[in-house]
């Protein structure tokens, strides 16, 4: 997946939090798509209210929503894609991830068949 950019406006209001990395976990795979943001902040950073931290978070959640349009389409089998935007480092990363089956070792037996009581 590739990473969207920044809007200005909001890298600048979380610069001005003290922000230093959001992260945007999305997960699909049953046709919903869904998204859990998280960011980090500087041990020296200021405290933040409730009430700002919970508005970064919702403007964060609302731009991700409409920036990504992720559907979760698919088969039932769970995947994802993380990205990373490191504001110290004006980096992003992105990794995607997915559930496989895996199966243990094959174990061979004789058949066993119940006898008849009679």
């Amino acid at each position: 997946m590739d990473a969207e950019p920044l809007p200005r406006k909001m890298y600048i209001e979380l610069i001005e939090a003290g922000v230093t990395e959001v992260t945007l976990r999305f997960m699909g795979g049953s046709d919903e798509g869904f998204l859990d943001v998280d960011f980090n902040r500087a041990e020296d950073a200021s405290e933040l209210p409730t009430e700002k931290r919970r508005a970064l978070y919702d403007a964060i959640e609302e731009w991700a929503e409409l920036a990504y349009e992720y559907s979760g389409a698919g088969d039932g089998t769970d995947y994802g894609d993380d990205i990373t935007y490191n504001l110290r480092d004006n980096t992003v990363t992105t990794q995607g991830w997915y559930l496989v089956v895996q199966y243990d070792d094959e174990v061979r037996n004789p058949l066993s068949i119940e006898t008849e009581d009679e």
